[in-house]
């Protein structure tokens, strides 16, 4: 894996995006369904394995 620096830190060139991770079967209030914990997990595993260290998480969601 290569890396570079970004700010300051250095982060994979690579990065692994959260927009789109495998659904669940439960949805929420507004109808939208849940992510596949184990599934996704498995996804971070491996991305974390092939030495990715540069996670980009949709810019409009309430949670840390």
């Amino acid at each position: 894996m290569r890396y570079t620096q970004i700010g300051g830190m250095e982060v994979s060139q690579l990065a692994l995006g959260t927009w789109h991770l495998p659904p669940g079967s439960i949805r929420d209030r507004d109808g939208i369904l849940n992510v596949d914990v184990e599934a996704s997990n498995k996804i971070f595993k491996r991305a974390v394995d092939l030495g990715i260290i540069f996670l980009i998480r949709p810019i409009h969601t309430t949670e840390p």
